[in-house]
């Protein structure tokens, strides 16, 4: 969709922008029982045997395996099945039917032989090498969302968190978080707030409680393919890179995602999407050595009135329908003294990080965001006819 700039020049200056999508995708893999087809992103590969269910598992033939895993080593050694790679080695005995995995037996997944053909317990093969495995009992289908390689996120401090990896691993890493916020797809965030310089926001999926989103913007992280400052145009599944538009278009932040679906409206919480907005500030601001924003009640209350009046209203600028500015409308708030505002409008659902993009992409926005103030409240909100309204103020 088109942008819309407009940037009013005062001695607490204010910006307004209008955001635009942006999409990814990620392998994906999809069978139904009793078919004897495969997909695997847009190829369909034609199975030697049909999956079928047994004891409550789903089986497909380990050839299909072979396709559908294509940096994982399967071999044959009878009885044996052995797979291996992304340090995990698993032994499915055939004869005995016991199960190994690095050398530790597991109990409840065993490799089969029906007609000539050997079959493996696909979600536990799958969920072993970090794959997000779904089901639908309606259609007989399973979705697979798997990654080729290990995909992370490193912080300056040194800690580091995988996709794939479990709600436990991470918190042994960092900790319980310090909120769990909801997010614009269909899982909630981890946010861990403590240090803005080590900023990062992690989602894990319900079902398997296993990673499947990370973001952050703190100076210093690095991944596999860019890190922080670096100058890049691109981003590569299931990684994305947010680059500054006003600092050389270099990285400043990056966001790794495997999850899919969206979050009906009536799931969101303004207030959870409002903290965002400031936590993404701040660490935005700690990149560049400024204090953190300190929250303001009358700064937050005339940011959401703000958003509201405008989504209730179908209109888009820094003064209100009744003619009133940003600092009159912080003094109404119980404020004293001036304020300057940022103000972002999207039609489409954009997460708490594309409205802070959007802002930071824009100079006088960016400014804003490291401008000396000392405090700052946000706003949100929504009407299905008009769209979704963000709102920041700040003071000194």
């Amino acid at each position: 969709m088109r942008k819309i700039l407009i940037a009013l020049l005062l001695c607490l200056s204010f910006g307004i922008i209008n955001a635009s999508a942006n999409n990814q995708h990620m392998i994906r893999i999809d069978f139904s029982i009793g078919w004897e087809y495969m997909r695997i992103d847009n190829d369909t590969h034609t199975l030697d045997a049909v999956p079928f269910i047994q004891d409550g598992r789903t089986y497909v033939p380990i050839r299909a395996l072979t396709e559908a895993m294509p940096d994982v080593t399967i071999d044959w050694n009878a009885p044996n099945v052995i797979i291996t790679g992304k340090d995990k080695k698993i032994v499915l005995n055939t004869q005995d039917q016991t199960t190994e995995v690095n050398g530790q037996p597991v109990s409840g997944a065993q490799a089969i032989l029906k007609d000539g053909r050997t079959f493996v317990p696909i979600r536990f093969i799958m969920e072993h090498f970090n794959a997000t495995v779904e089901w639908n009992p309606d259609s007989q289908r399973v979705f697979i969302r798997y990654l080729i390689g290990d995909h992370y996120v490193e912080l300056q401090n040194g800690k580091r968190v995988y996709l794939g990896d479990t709600v436990q691993a991470v918190e042994a890493t960092f900790g319980k978080p310090e909120r769990v916020d909801v997010s614009t797809q269909s899982y909630p965030l981890h946010i861990y707030n403590s240090d803005y310089a080590n900023f990062i926001m992690v989602g894990i999926e319900n079902d398997s409680q296993k990673v499947v989103s990370i973001y952050t913007n703190s100076r210093g992280f690095r991944t596999q393919i860019h890190s922080w400052g670096d100058s890049a145009s691109t981003s590569e599944s299931p990684y994305s890179f947010f680059v500054d538009g006003n600092n050389g278009d270099r990285v400043y932040a990056c966001y790794l995602n495997i999850a899919s679906g969206v979050s009906a409206h009536s799931e969101f919480s303004a207030d959870e999407l409002e903290r965002q907005v400031i936590d993404l500030t701040n660490a935005f601001r700690a990149a560049y050595d400024r204090s953190p924003l300190r929250y303001d009640s009358a700064a937050a209350t005339a940011a959401r009135r703000h958003a509201e009046d405008m989504a209730r209203n179908n209109y888009f600028s820094h003064t209100g329908l009744d003619g009133s500015s940003p600092s009159d409308r912080y003094r109404r708030a119980g404020g004293t003294g001036g304020a300057g505002e940022n103000c972002y409008y999207a039609s489409y659902s954009g997460s708490s990080f594309d409205v802070v993009d959007g802002w930071i992409n824009s100079s006088g926005h960016r400014e804003n965001m490291l401008r000396d103030y000392a405090f700052m409240g946000a706003g949100y909100a929504y009407d299905p006819s008009n769209g979704y309204y963000w709102v920041q103020v700040f003071r000194r």
